[in-house]
């Protein structure tokens, strides 16, 4: 009798001991997935952080160059201010200053500056010399 008995204590034993091991073994595989999840997760982040950097600074070169053009203009608004005054005290006593315009003249100096090409005069002809 008190041989089935250590027998039986020794079948616990064993079994337990088996339930610790495979438990454990789970809760090392948990614990890999886990760690996995996480760096994939922190990997997601610091991409998103680069992402977000780079939009940041994006808007912060427009910004910057809209608030130049901005100034820009403004300065040319200033400098041309003195000689828009100069011509209108210059046009101002000529009696042709303040006769409308004919809207054919208008057209025909508006068809003639349309002709003219936007890009500068180049000296390259696309011809070889001779």
């Amino acid at each position: 009798m008190m041989r089935w008995k250590l027998l039986t204590l020794a079948a616990m034993l064993l079994t337990m001991t088996a339930l610790a091991i495979v438990v454990r073994i789970q809760s090392l595989d948990i614990t890999t997935r886990l760690k996995q999840a996480n760096q994939s997760m922190v990997a997601e982040r610091d991409a998103a952080r680069a992402q977000f950097t780079h939009y940041e600074q994006a808007v912060a070169l427009f910004n910057q160059i809209a608030g130049a053009t901005q100034d820009a203009h403004q300065h040319a608004v200033q400098d041309f201010q003195p000689r828009i005054i100069q011509i209108r005290e210059a046009l101002t006593p000529e009696r042709c200053a303040r006769l409308p315009v004919p809207a054919s003249a208008v057209n025909r100096l508006r068809a003639h500056a349309d002709q003219i090409p936007a890009h500068p005069a180049r000296a390259d002809t696309g011809h070889t010399a001779r």
